[in-house]
């Protein structure tokens, strides 16, 4: 028996090709070629002269340098990438040096005009320390807006744009209100604290959708009325004392902010550096926002229980009474308000003082 033979399968033939293209460092297509051979007509000639000049230009400015050939995604210059925390850390340090040249600039602008404007031997002593306040209060939150302003956090996380708006909100119009409700009393304290809170606030957080633009009128709201009312409250029970604690309060809460800005969005974030940060804008916004609310102070309407120069004596114990006749806005001492009319200045602390 014979076996039959299987028809020998012939060798397979080496259809196989290299594939080689080079790109430039936008991954712009330079050359290709196969098998080694140069493909000619699918580079256009204006994108190749857009590369090699940007190869030219990229190491060194001396003259043309050849287009080194990688294979790898190494760019054309060996340049260390900073690392966001880097960049955040170099820009918080700008600001900071900034705020104190503000802070000395707006101090130098105060007393020239202190000098030249005012001779009131009283003025320091019904002023001073309000306008110490103003200043040690204004000039943190701008630091805290420009440091925010500095970079694009407009894709930020829900919890930071809330805690953003409503940080800034709240200590925007509390320690606004608080200052201008000693000066000029609760109602111009607390309009000016809210108006100026939630307005801060709103700019800032805009961007970082309703949820944000809601906690910031929450925050304004609540802190320009509270700031204010706290004040008030305070004329008559070692408000002095008090002011000092509440006012590193609050600039604490300001600084820890900015530390959670820095820690949760530019760090873990990654946000992208956006307006450089201008240090004559910053004084600028210092000089007007302080300058307008001491306007105020000096010169808007003073309402009841206001600062006169000492704590407000609310439970002298005269006879004499007086009725609501007059300008409600007029600052006066505190008189035993007459039993059959209200009185017309915050005289219920008084009342329950003296068991009236």
């Amino acid at each position: 028996m014979t076996e039959r033979q299987q028809p020998s399968t012939p060798a397979p033939t080496n259809t196989g090709f290299r594939l080689t293209i080079e790109f430039d460092s936008e991954n712009r297509v330079l050359s290709a070629s196969v098998n080694g051979n140069q493909i000619s007509g699918i580079v256009p000639d204006n994108t190749r002269a857009i590369a090699n000049a940007g190869a030219e230009s990229c190491c060194s400015s001396e003259g043309p340098a050849p287009m080194p050939v990688r294979s790898d995604a190494e760019s054309c210059c060996s340049v260390e990438i900073p690392s966001s925390r880097s960049i955040s850390l170099e820009v918080l340090k700008k600001v900071s040096v900034q705020t104190i040249i503000a802070t000395l600039i707006v101090v130098l602008l105060q007393y020239a005009v202190y000098r030249t404007q005012f001779h009131d031997p009283d003025f320091v002593k019904r002023y001073g320390w309000w306008l110490f306040y103003l200043d040690i209060s204004i000039i943190p939150l701008v630091t805290a807006m420009v440091y925010l302003r500095a970079f694009l956090y407009e894709k930020t996380s829900h919890m930071m744009g809330m805690m953003i708006g409503m940080t800034l909100g709240m200590q925007v119009g509390t320690m606004v209100g608080a200052v201008l409700g000693a000066t000029n009393g609760f109602f111009i304290g607390a309009l000016v604290g809210m108006l100026s809170g939630v307005f801060v606030a709103m700019y800032a957080a805009w961007c970082c959708g309703p949820m944000a633009v809601m906690h910031s009128l929450m925050g304004g709201i609540m802190g320009g009325t509270m700031g204010s009312m706290i004040l008030v409250m305070m004329m008559m029970d070692h408000v002095l004392i008090f002011m000092p604690v509440f006012t590193v309060l609050n600039i604490a809460l300001v600084v820890w902010f900015i530390y959670l800005y820095y820690k949760e969005c530019c760090c873990t974030e990654n946000l992208q550096l956006g307006k450089p940060v201008n240090g004559f804008v910053l004084t600028s916004v210092n000089i007007v926002s302080i300058g307008l609310i001491s306007a105020l102070m000096l010169y808007g309407p003073k309402g009841p229980g206001s600062w006169m120069g000492e704590p407000a004596d609310m439970s002298a114990s005269n006879e004499e009474c007086i009725d609501d006749a007059g300008n409600p806005f007029e600052a006066k001492a505190w008189q035993k308000p007459c039993k059959t009319k209200g009185a017309s200045q915050m005289a219920c602390g008084a009342m329950m003082n003296s068991g009236g």
